[in-house]
């Protein structure tokens, strides 16, 4: 990085920060390295800087090596008269700094990558889309669409986040417990359920709380697309089997990775997502001809200031989930659904993941 001519004005210097060839400035070369665009100028402190073109690795890190389900910050750090990217997992400036002589300018995420064709299909160790070993051709590194840049970033927080295309960004984990009223997409948790209390309500409160949102079906099916299908017999590709007895920490199986990079979004639990529907209950009969069969439900279970159901079952209105859960071995897939539970059902075994848009 070379510093540009310190008469600037402060004004000038400011109008300069941030400038790039374009928002992506930031790019997965490999699965264990990331390039930085030339002709990017950012400000560290009150001096000026502008890129070349160079290639971050593991030997950039502040400390230690790359570790699978850490997120990472790229922050250029002055050194000397000039100045130089470096890696690091802390989330303010790296080891051997200090916080004045440093500026992140992005991050990336380092998880389970799976083998991908040119057109983005999974492909096996024969080179074939979908071919011989595709479900287990995994192997630890840099998630492509998880690297973020200052003008190409998700407008939450950006850790465990990938880019899905058309300005959305959605989890890499499914959500856990942030510990501070909202949730997290992070590696090795325990993805909450109904079982620490939440329903279809609560959690689209808590994601509003980490400014995000659920994913609807389509987003689903196409961050899960690339995932191995559950199996009955079998955990060894998503944790779903028909003996299992409980859910699991997030990230635990590596095969159950999409092509995108999203994990267990086959097996482990069930995951709410954002569409309403409204269905017969086939356990009441039909009203005779005439008959009218709309009322208020006061017994709905929409809990404190929810109001209650009018409706003409008291089961009528559902949410939908998608995935599968820990036992339901072969129907657990990309595009699995359930769309028989009411949304104040709180399921010990249905769980959600993150959305937002780009900032």
């Amino acid at each position: 990085m070379k510093k540009i001519d310190t008469a600037l004005t402060a004004a000038f210097a400011a109008a300069l920060d941030g400038r790039a060839p374009q928002k992506d400035y930031l790019r997965a070369k490999d699965t264990g390295s990331v390039q930085l665009l030339e002709g990017c100028t950012f400000l560290v402190g009150s001096d000026l800087y502008e890129s070349t073109s160079c290639t971050l690795t593991e030997s950039d890190l502040d400390t230690g090596s790359f570790t699978v389900g850490a997120d990472y910050g790229i922050y250029l750090c002055k050194d000397g008269d000039t100045a130089r990217p470096v890696i690091s997992r802390n989330a303010t400036y790296p080891d051997g700094f200090a916080a004045g002589d440093c500026r992140q300018i992005g991050g990336f995420h380092y998880g389970m990558v799976r083998a991908l064709a040119a057109d983005g299909q999974p492909v096996g160790t024969d080179g074939k889309s979908f071919g011989e070993g595709w479900k287990a051709n995994v192997a630890p590194g840099i998630l492509p669409a998880s690297v973020w840049t200052l003008q190409h970033r998700p407008s939450c927080d950006p850790r465990g986040m990938v880019y899905l295309g058309s300005g959305t960004w959605v989890d890499i984990y499914i959500a856990s417990d942030d510990g501070q009223g909202g949730l997290r997409s992070a590696w090795h948790a325990t993805p909450m359920t109904g079982a620490e209390g939440a329903n279809w309500y609560i959690f689209q409160e808590k994601l509003l709380r980490s400014g995000k949102r659920m994913l609807r079906y389509s987003e689903f099916c196409r961050a899960a697309y690339g995932s191995p299908e559950g199996e009955d017999e079998t955990n060894e590709n998503c944790w779903s089997a028909a003996f299992n007895t409980a859910r699991n920490m997030t990230g635990f199986v590596p095969n159950a990775v999409s092509a995108l990079g999203c994990a267990d979004c086959c097996g482990t639990v069930w995951e709410w997502v954002d569409e309403v529907l409204v269905k017969p209950d086939p356990e009441v009969p039909a009203p005779a001809p005439g008959e009218k069969q709309w009322v208020w439900y006061d017994e709905t279970p929409m809990e404190v200031n929810g109001g209650n159901l009018f409706h003409y079952y008291n089961t009528t209105l559902a949410t939908m989930l998608a995935g599968g859960d820990w036992v339901d071995g072969e129907h657990s897939g990309t595009r699995a659904a359930n769309i028989y539970r009411s949304p104040w059902k709180k399921g010990i075994g249905f769980g959600t993941r993150g959305a937002c848009d780009s900032l």
